[in-house]
Protein backbone atom coordinates (compact mmCIF):
# COMPACT_ATOMS: atom_id res chain seq x y z
CA UNK A 1 0.00 0.00 0.00
CA UNK A 2 2.80 2.61 0.86
CA UNK A 3 4.19 1.70 -2.21
CA UNK A 4 1.34 2.25 -4.13
CA UNK A 5 0.47 5.56 -2.40
CA UNK A 6 4.01 6.92 -3.38
CA UNK A 7 3.40 6.26 -7.13
CA UNK A 8 -0.13 7.68 -7.03
CA UNK A 9 1.33 10.79 -5.46
CA UNK A 10 4.30 10.55 -7.89
CA UNK A 11 2.13 10.31 -10.46
CA UNK A 12 -0.18 13.09 -9.56
CA UNK A 13 3.00 15.53 -9.35
CA UNK A 14 4.40 14.55 -12.77
CA UNK A 15 0.74 15.67 -14.49
CA UNK A 16 0.74 18.84 -12.46
CA UNK A 17 4.12 19.94 -13.80
CA UNK A 18 2.87 19.00 -16.70
CA UNK A 19 0.18 20.98 -16.99
CA UNK A 20 1.76 24.00 -15.02
CA UNK A 21 4.75 24.44 -17.29
CA UNK A 22 2.57 25.58 -20.75
CA UNK A 23 1.31 28.27 -18.22
CA UNK A 24 4.32 30.29 -17.85
CA UNK A 25 4.27 32.90 -19.81
CA UNK A 26 5.64 36.44 -20.63
CA UNK A 27 3.69 39.54 -18.95
CA UNK A 28 3.51 43.56 -20.29
CA UNK A 29 2.06 45.63 -18.35
CA UNK A 30 1.08 48.92 -20.58
CA UNK A 31 0.80 52.86 -19.24
CA UNK A 32 -2.91 53.03 -19.37
CA UNK A 33 -3.35 50.47 -17.11
CA UNK A 34 -3.94 47.62 -19.78
CA UNK A 35 -2.14 43.80 -19.06
CA UNK A 36 -0.75 41.63 -22.36
CA UNK A 37 0.22 37.90 -21.18
CA UNK A 38 1.87 35.57 -23.99
CA UNK A 39 5.17 35.20 -25.38
CA UNK A 40 7.66 37.78 -26.29
CA UNK A 41 8.58 37.12 -30.25
CA UNK A 42 10.59 40.16 -30.71
CA UNK A 43 11.47 43.56 -29.98
CA UNK A 44 12.65 46.31 -32.67
CA UNK A 45 12.19 49.53 -34.35
CA UNK A 46 10.40 50.38 -31.17
CA UNK A 47 7.87 47.40 -31.28
CA UNK A 48 7.52 44.92 -29.14
CA UNK A 49 6.10 41.90 -31.18
CA UNK A 50 4.01 39.29 -28.23
CA UNK A 51 2.19 35.84 -29.19
CA UNK A 52 -0.80 35.29 -27.38
CA UNK A 53 -3.59 32.18 -27.01
CA UNK A 54 -6.45 34.52 -27.78
CA UNK A 55 -5.75 36.74 -30.37
CA UNK A 56 -2.48 36.35 -32.36
CA UNK A 57 0.68 38.03 -32.87
CA UNK A 58 -0.13 41.61 -31.60
CA UNK A 59 2.52 44.74 -31.90
CA UNK A 60 2.48 47.00 -28.81
CA UNK A 61 4.69 50.30 -29.11
CA UNK A 62 7.53 50.31 -26.82
CA UNK A 63 6.83 53.58 -25.57
CA UNK A 64 3.71 52.80 -23.90
CA UNK A 65 5.19 49.42 -22.18
CA UNK A 66 5.09 50.87 -18.15
CA UNK A 67 6.85 47.35 -17.41
CA UNK A 68 7.38 43.90 -18.57
CA UNK A 69 8.58 40.17 -17.02
CA UNK A 70 9.18 37.08 -19.11
CA UNK A 71 9.53 33.50 -17.94
CA UNK A 72 11.87 32.95 -21.14
CA UNK A 73 15.20 33.44 -21.26
CA UNK A 74 15.99 37.07 -24.11
CA UNK A 75 19.05 38.59 -24.95
CA UNK A 76 18.90 42.31 -24.21
CA UNK A 77 20.78 44.80 -26.05
CA UNK A 78 21.20 48.52 -25.26
CA UNK A 79 21.79 51.28 -26.99
CA UNK A 80 24.93 51.79 -25.92
CA UNK A 81 25.72 48.16 -27.80
CA UNK A 82 26.33 46.03 -24.18
CA UNK A 83 24.19 42.94 -24.84
CA UNK A 84 22.93 41.28 -21.55
CA UNK A 85 21.34 37.79 -21.19
CA UNK A 86 18.49 36.60 -19.02
CA UNK A 87 15.07 36.56 -17.64
CA UNK A 88 13.48 40.03 -17.21
CA UNK A 89 12.07 41.02 -13.95
CA UNK A 90 10.48 44.65 -12.44
CA UNK A 91 12.50 46.95 -11.11
CA UNK A 92 10.72 49.62 -10.45
CA UNK A 93 8.19 51.80 -13.09
CA UNK A 94 10.69 52.87 -16.04
CA UNK A 95 13.23 50.10 -14.80
CA UNK A 96 13.87 45.84 -15.15
CA UNK A 97 16.33 43.62 -14.13
CA UNK A 98 17.77 40.06 -15.73
CA UNK A 99 17.22 37.39 -13.93
CA UNK A 100 20.59 34.44 -14.28
CA UNK A 101 21.93 31.60 -12.37
CA UNK A 102 24.95 32.31 -11.27
CA UNK A 103 24.97 36.46 -11.31
CA UNK A 104 25.33 37.51 -7.63
CA UNK A 105 24.13 41.61 -8.83
CA UNK A 106 21.45 41.70 -11.60
CA UNK A 107 21.80 45.06 -12.79
CA UNK A 108 19.15 47.16 -13.13
CA UNK A 109 18.62 48.39 -17.11
CA UNK A 110 16.08 51.68 -17.84
CA UNK A 111 13.39 50.38 -20.28
CA UNK A 112 14.12 53.26 -22.98
CA UNK A 113 17.71 52.30 -23.27
CA UNK A 114 16.68 49.51 -24.48
CA UNK A 115 17.69 49.04 -27.99
CA UNK A 116 16.55 45.11 -29.08
CA UNK A 117 15.52 42.22 -27.78
CA UNK A 118 16.03 38.51 -28.96
CA UNK A 119 14.73 35.54 -27.97
CA UNK A 120 17.17 32.55 -27.90
CA UNK A 121 15.40 31.30 -31.65
CA UNK A 122 15.88 34.43 -32.85
CA UNK A 123 19.27 34.91 -34.93
CA UNK A 124 21.47 37.94 -35.52
CA UNK A 125 21.05 37.64 -38.89
CA UNK A 126 17.54 37.23 -40.10
CA UNK A 127 16.94 36.84 -43.71
CA UNK A 128 13.50 36.85 -45.98
CA UNK A 129 13.30 35.10 -49.17
CA UNK A 130 10.82 34.40 -52.01
CA UNK A 131 10.78 33.54 -55.52
CA UNK A 132 7.57 33.54 -57.56
CA UNK A 133 6.17 31.97 -60.61
CA UNK A 134 3.88 32.66 -63.24
CA UNK A 135 3.33 30.47 -66.32
CA UNK A 136 0.61 29.48 -68.85
CA UNK A 137 0.62 27.17 -71.73
CA UNK A 138 -2.18 27.48 -74.16
CA UNK A 139 -2.85 25.42 -77.72
CA UNK A 140 -5.49 25.58 -80.05
CA UNK A 141 -7.62 28.36 -81.32
CA UNK A 142 -4.83 30.72 -79.04
CA UNK A 143 -1.33 29.89 -79.24
CA UNK A 144 0.31 31.88 -76.29
CA UNK A 145 3.10 30.96 -73.77
CA UNK A 146 3.95 32.89 -71.21
CA UNK A 147 6.53 33.33 -68.06
CA UNK A 148 6.70 35.42 -65.40
CA UNK A 149 9.21 34.78 -62.73
CA UNK A 150 10.96 36.96 -59.53
CA UNK A 151 12.79 36.51 -56.37
CA UNK A 152 14.41 38.79 -53.73
CA UNK A 153 16.58 37.72 -50.96
CA UNK A 154 16.83 40.03 -47.93
CA UNK A 155 19.59 39.95 -45.05
CA UNK A 156 19.18 41.98 -41.74
CA UNK A 157 21.38 42.47 -38.97
CA UNK A 158 20.82 45.32 -36.01
CA UNK A 159 22.89 48.12 -38.03
CA UNK A 160 22.93 46.51 -41.56
CA UNK A 161 20.72 45.26 -44.14
CA UNK A 162 21.51 43.65 -47.63
CA UNK A 163 18.87 43.44 -50.68
CA UNK A 164 19.07 41.86 -53.97
CA UNK A 165 16.32 40.61 -56.43
CA UNK A 166 14.63 40.51 -60.24
CA UNK A 167 12.02 39.95 -62.51
CA UNK A 168 11.85 38.18 -66.02
CA UNK A 169 8.80 38.53 -68.15
CA UNK A 170 8.50 36.49 -71.29
CA UNK A 171 4.97 35.94 -73.39
CA UNK A 172 5.23 34.61 -77.34
CA UNK A 173 1.74 34.57 -78.90
CA UNK A 174 1.18 32.48 -81.87
CA UNK A 175 4.97 31.96 -82.55
CA UNK A 176 5.39 36.13 -82.38
CA UNK A 177 6.98 37.46 -79.09
CA UNK A 178 5.28 39.95 -77.73
CA UNK A 179 7.05 40.70 -74.00
CA UNK A 180 10.31 40.64 -73.49
CA UNK A 181 11.82 42.28 -70.31
CA UNK A 182 14.36 41.80 -67.32
CA UNK A 183 15.15 44.15 -64.52
CA UNK A 184 17.49 43.19 -61.61
CA UNK A 185 18.49 45.42 -58.26
CA UNK A 186 20.57 45.74 -55.25
CA UNK A 187 21.05 47.73 -52.57
CA UNK A 188 22.64 47.90 -48.90
CA UNK A 189 21.41 50.12 -46.11
CA UNK A 190 23.12 51.32 -43.51
CA UNK A 191 21.01 51.89 -40.05
CA UNK A 192 22.31 55.43 -38.21
CA UNK A 193 19.55 55.03 -35.51
CA UNK A 194 16.82 53.10 -34.52
CA UNK A 195 14.70 53.97 -37.67
CA UNK A 196 17.01 56.47 -39.65
CA UNK A 197 19.09 54.82 -42.34
CA UNK A 198 21.26 55.47 -45.83
CA UNK A 199 21.67 53.04 -48.73
CA UNK A 200 23.17 52.63 -51.82
CA UNK A 201 21.28 50.98 -54.56
CA UNK A 202 22.38 49.45 -58.07
CA UNK A 203 19.38 48.91 -60.56
CA UNK A 204 19.80 47.59 -64.14
CA UNK A 205 16.83 46.39 -66.42
CA UNK A 206 16.17 45.67 -70.55
CA UNK A 207 13.20 46.05 -71.92
CA UNK A 208 12.94 44.61 -75.92
CA UNK A 209 9.68 46.22 -76.96
CA UNK A 210 10.33 49.56 -75.07
CA UNK A 211 13.78 49.67 -76.93
CA UNK A 212 15.42 49.61 -74.05
CA UNK A 213 19.21 48.04 -74.62
CA UNK A 214 20.11 48.46 -71.28
CA UNK A 215 19.02 50.67 -68.36
CA UNK A 216 21.83 51.17 -65.88
CA UNK A 217 20.74 53.24 -62.28
CA UNK A 218 23.22 54.19 -59.07
CA UNK A 219 22.67 56.50 -56.63
CA UNK A 220 22.79 57.28 -52.64
CA UNK A 221 20.01 58.36 -50.81
CA UNK A 222 18.66 58.04 -46.87
CA UNK A 223 15.49 56.62 -46.15
CA UNK A 224 12.94 56.13 -42.39
CA UNK A 225 12.09 52.39 -41.42
CA UNK A 226 8.67 53.79 -39.55
CA UNK A 227 7.58 50.36 -39.14
CA UNK A 228 9.31 46.87 -39.17
CA UNK A 229 7.84 43.40 -37.55
CA UNK A 230 7.00 40.36 -38.70
CA UNK A 231 3.40 41.84 -39.34
CA UNK A 232 3.69 45.01 -40.66
CA UNK A 233 6.60 46.83 -42.61
CA UNK A 234 7.00 50.38 -43.57
CA UNK A 235 9.53 52.52 -45.07
CA UNK A 236 9.99 55.97 -47.81
CA UNK A 237 13.38 56.81 -49.02
CA UNK A 238 14.73 59.70 -51.07
CA UNK A 239 17.89 60.11 -52.73
CA UNK A 240 19.79 60.96 -55.82
CA UNK A 241 20.86 58.49 -58.77
CA UNK A 242 23.00 58.59 -62.03
CA UNK A 243 21.21 56.72 -64.62
CA UNK A 244 22.54 55.51 -68.20
CA UNK A 245 20.20 54.29 -70.68
CA UNK A 246 21.44 52.60 -73.37
CA UNK A 247 18.74 52.30 -76.86
CA UNK A 248 18.61 50.58 -79.51
CA UNK A 249 17.37 52.73 -82.77
CA UNK A 250 17.88 56.55 -80.37
CA UNK A 251 20.38 58.07 -79.00
CA UNK A 252 21.64 57.00 -76.21
CA UNK A 253 21.33 59.26 -73.07
CA UNK A 254 22.53 59.71 -69.06
CA UNK A 255 21.57 62.35 -66.40
CA UNK A 256 21.15 62.78 -63.07
CA UNK A 257 17.94 62.55 -60.98
CA UNK A 258 15.94 62.55 -58.11
CA UNK A 259 14.68 58.61 -56.56
CA UNK A 260 11.58 58.35 -53.97
CA UNK A 261 10.05 55.00 -52.93
CA UNK A 262 7.70 53.80 -50.78
CA UNK A 263 7.42 50.20 -48.86
CA UNK A 264 4.32 48.98 -47.27
CA UNK A 265 3.25 45.32 -46.22
CA UNK A 266 0.74 44.10 -43.62
CA UNK A 267 -0.81 40.89 -42.36
CA UNK A 268 -4.87 40.78 -41.82
CA UNK A 269 -6.91 38.94 -40.05
CA UNK A 270 -4.15 36.82 -38.17
CA UNK A 271 -2.42 36.21 -41.29
CA UNK A 272 -4.94 34.84 -43.31
CA UNK A 273 -3.32 37.52 -46.06
CA UNK A 274 -1.16 39.79 -46.87
CA UNK A 275 -1.40 43.38 -48.66
CA UNK A 276 1.91 44.84 -50.26
CA UNK A 277 2.73 47.70 -51.97
CA UNK A 278 6.06 48.64 -53.88
CA UNK A 279 6.21 52.12 -55.63
CA UNK A 280 9.82 53.77 -57.16
CA UNK A 281 9.66 56.45 -59.17
CA UNK A 282 12.96 58.55 -60.61
CA UNK A 283 12.50 62.20 -62.30
CA UNK A 284 15.81 63.78 -64.41
CA UNK A 285 17.22 67.34 -62.52
CA UNK A 286 18.15 68.12 -66.47
CA UNK A 287 14.72 67.27 -68.44
CA UNK A 288 11.57 67.93 -65.71
CA UNK A 289 9.27 65.54 -68.31
CA UNK A 290 11.90 62.61 -67.88
CA UNK A 291 10.92 60.39 -65.67
CA UNK A 292 9.71 56.82 -65.20
CA UNK A 293 8.14 54.58 -62.21
CA UNK A 294 7.78 51.03 -61.58
CA UNK A 295 4.84 49.99 -58.73
CA UNK A 296 3.89 46.48 -57.43
CA UNK A 297 0.76 46.04 -55.55
CA UNK A 298 -1.31 43.12 -54.49
CA UNK A 299 -2.29 40.24 -51.98
CA UNK A 300 -0.23 37.15 -50.72
CA UNK A 301 -2.40 34.13 -49.52
CA UNK A 302 -0.85 31.41 -47.54
CA UNK A 303 -1.61 28.34 -48.83
CA UNK A 304 0.90 25.56 -47.17
CA UNK A 305 3.48 25.87 -45.18
CA UNK A 306 6.12 28.60 -47.03
CA UNK A 307 3.65 28.28 -50.25
CA UNK A 308 2.03 31.11 -51.30
CA UNK A 309 -0.48 32.40 -53.80
CA UNK A 310 0.00 36.04 -54.86
CA UNK A 311 -2.97 37.99 -57.01
CA UNK A 312 -0.59 41.08 -58.39
CA UNK A 313 -0.58 44.25 -60.80
CA UNK A 314 2.44 45.35 -62.09
CA UNK A 315 2.40 49.24 -63.32
CA UNK A 316 5.60 50.33 -65.41
CA UNK A 317 5.73 53.92 -66.43
CA UNK A 318 8.13 56.26 -68.74
CA UNK A 319 6.78 59.77 -69.48
CA UNK A 320 9.23 60.33 -72.12
CA UNK A 321 9.80 56.45 -74.35
CA UNK A 322 11.20 56.02 -77.23
CA UNK A 323 9.05 57.12 -80.45
CA UNK A 324 6.02 54.72 -81.24
CA UNK A 325 6.01 53.49 -77.58
CA UNK A 326 3.40 53.27 -75.02
CA UNK A 327 4.51 55.57 -72.12
CA UNK A 328 2.56 52.52 -69.60
CA UNK A 329 2.90 48.96 -69.24
CA UNK A 330 0.26 47.00 -66.85
CA UNK A 331 -0.24 43.27 -66.01
CA UNK A 332 -1.94 41.49 -64.20
CA UNK A 333 -1.22 37.93 -62.44
CA UNK A 334 -1.61 35.32 -60.00
CA UNK A 335 1.52 33.42 -59.14
CA UNK A 336 2.59 30.92 -56.89
CA UNK A 337 5.48 31.07 -54.73
CA UNK A 338 8.04 30.04 -52.13
CA UNK A 339 8.79 32.27 -48.53
CA UNK A 340 11.22 32.02 -46.41
CA UNK A 341 12.08 33.73 -43.18
CA UNK A 342 13.93 32.90 -40.05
Amino acid sequence: MKSLFVFVIFTILTISLLYVSPLMADDIYIKNGDHVSGNIISMSNSQVVMKTSYAGEITIKWSEIKSLTTDQTLAVMMKNGIEYTGNLQEAGEGLIKLGSEGRHENPALSIEEIKVIRTPLDPRLKIKARANAGLSYTRGNTNKDQTYLDGELSARTINNRYTAGGEVNRTKDNGRRTENNAMGYLKYDHFLSERLFVYANGRFEKDRFQDLDLRSVYGLGSGYQFLESPLENLYLEAGINYVTEDYKTIADEDYTSGRWAFSYDRYYYNKVFQFFHFHEGFGSFERADDMFIKSRTGIRIPIYSNLKASLQCNLDWDNTPAPGRKKSDRAMMFTLGYFFAN
